[in-house]
């Protein structure tokens, strides 16, 4: 029964496992592109878009352009959760068994059969599963933070996403700059953010928190020999394991666009100093 969509459709994707995933992000320093079920919508032009951004011809046809990339800079990633899902809680088995039903015979028509994929749960390492216990979380987020551990990263995010703020995801990292964008819709500025990414992100780990228009971005900056890391929800996934929480919820400060149907929990006047000063720009 695990892998019943594929059995029904055909042949199921190779995706690498999380430590796998990370190890070919550090040992090639490649640079990571995401598709969760978001970008898989988008991509197929599937349903009214998402919480933070609507649904773009354009948009899919850059995220079919990065889907089918068969270059060595780039990692693609693809869910786990394709097939897989004896690991996770039962509200996820329902929420990915019916999106597996819904799209795995429609993804399969857009992917390259030969292409190894990495895991886009890399960065959802918490909420979703079963196991939840301490020790568990704490090998995977320590193993993440390896990443950018003494590294100088650039933060490309939504204006309200705020990552690290609030925790020690980031404390091992040398320097910490931002970029702020838009928080929805960020597509629809994407050549700003582009060239605002490649002035100040030199010599950087580049990590992006900014919807499908990070899955585009990792993949084009790569190109320009930058090393971009798609890491989506990660800032809040930690926050949820440092609150051992067993169930989405607002953070205050930050959005969480999965929280009461994209509604966040969200007290714009609860930023630090140190937060600010690590801001370069903004773009609006």
């Amino acid at each position: 029964m695990r892998y019943l969509p594929f059995l029904l459709f055909g042949k199921k994707p190779t995706i690498l496992s999380f430590d796998q995933t990370v190890e070919e992000i550090i040992r090639n320093k490649k640079s990571l592109a995401r598709f969760g079920d978001g970008e898989i919508c988008i991509l197929l032009l599937e349903g009214e878009g998402i919480g933070f951004q609507k649904l773009d011809y354009e948009l899919s046809l850059r995220l079919s352009e990065v889907i089918n990339h068969q270059g060595d800079k780039l990692l693609v990633s693809l869910p786990n959760t394709f097939g897989k899902i004896s690991e996770l809680r039962v509200e996820s088995k329902i929420f990915w068994y019916g999106f597996n039903l819904a799209y795995a015979k429609k993804i399969l028509k857009k992917i390259p059969t030969n292409k190894v994929f990495g895991d886009t749960n890399v960065t959802r390492f918490y909420m979703m599963y079963k196991d939840k216990s301490h020790l568990n979380v704490l090998k995977k987020v320590n193993k993440l933070k390896s990443i950018w551990e003494n590294q100088d990263i650039l933060i490309v995010e939504g204006v309200e996403t705020k990552l690290g703020v609030g925790n020690n995801l980031f404390a091992n990292a040398n320097s910490i700059s931002r970029i702020l964008c838009p928080s929805k819709n960020a597509f629809s500025n994407y050549q700003d953010i582009f060239e605002s990414v490649k002035k100040y992100g030199k010599n950087k780990l580049i990590l992006l928190a900014l919807g499908p228009t990070a899955t585009v971005l990792a993949y084009d900056l790569s190109q320009e020999n930058f090393w971009a890391l798609d890491v989506g929800h990660i800032d809040v996934e930690y926050m949820w394991f440092l609150m051992n929480a067993t169930e989405k919820v607002g953070i205050k400060g930050k959005s969480v666009n999965e929280y009461n149907r994209g509604i966040s929990e969200n007290d714009s006047k609860s930023i630090d100093t140190l937060y600010e000063q690590t801001i370069l720009t903004k773009i609006e």
